[in-house]
């Protein structure tokens, strides 16, 4: 059976990612959260695309648990759990994907149905408790979703503009200080749920969404005009 020490050394990233999560303190976190529960269920014959499909079960459960909070801070606060949970789990199907090298094209695509829905779900939510907190009618609905679509269409962009060339995908660590911080402050898995919980302590579920509202729309527009302007070979 293999040890725990072999295990993270099978599950951790190359040196080029793992130099990214100096920037992402959550990223790093929870995947030493993930090592453990990994090493638990590789002891069992549950599969990677098994684990992706019950983080995107975690993505759906977020969303609805917040979108019944009512204003009820303890509920949104589990709802977020689901969220983290998702990006836990995240880290835990490729961890086991690489210990037992079981490696697929639907894994791929579990793991993006996952990851779309918390990108979409986790701006929509804080939308809906935002609107609930204010009754601003639909006006935090709008900003919420379409926050989300700022998040998904650039990234459906590149996928189309660089598919089967992935090393032409820029590298995190490419970006300059400004780029790195921008990337942290709107990728999925790193701030953007600790903002979620201070948003809900403090209740201002409404800030938050406009805010990534204005980041997330800046980013898209930057980045599909970067795509779209840029030729392809």
């Amino acid at each position: 059976m293999m040890s725990y020490k072999e295990m993270i050394l099978k599950c951790k990233k190359k040196e080029s990612e793992a130099q990214s999560e100096k920037w992402n303190i959550p990223g790093a976190v929870f995947r030493q959260m993930s090592y453990p529960i990994t090493y638990v269920l590789l002891q069992t014959r549950i599969t990677p695309n098994q684990i992706s499909f019950i983080s995107l079960l975690c993505t759906i459960m977020g969303f609805v648990i917040m979108a019944c909070a009512h204003g009820n801070v303890l509920i949104k606060l589990a709802g977020i759990i689901m969220f983290v949970l998702w990006n836990i789990l995240d880290c835990v199907d490729g961890n086991i994907a690489r210990s037992k090298a079981l490696f697929s094209k639907s894994g791929d695509l579990w793991d993006a149905a996952a990851g779309y829905s918390a990108l979409f779900l986790m701006y929509f939510a804080m939308s809906i408790c935002a609107d609930q907190s204010l009754n601003y009618y639909v006006l935090f609905l709008i900003l919420g979703g379409l926050s989300g679509v700022f998040t998904l269409y650039p990234r459906l962009l590149m996928h189309f503009k660089f598919h089967g060339k992935t090393n032409q995908i820029n590298n995190v660590n490419e970006y300059g200080i400004v780029k790195k911080i921008v990337f942290n402050i709107i990728s999925p898995d790193a701030y953007v749920q600790f903002f979620m919980i201070v948003a809900v302590i403090l209740r201002i579920e409404h800030l938050f969404t406009l805010a990534y509202f204005m980041v997330n729309g800046i980013v898209c527009i930057s980045t599909c005009y970067k795509l779209l302007s840029e030729k392809t070979d």
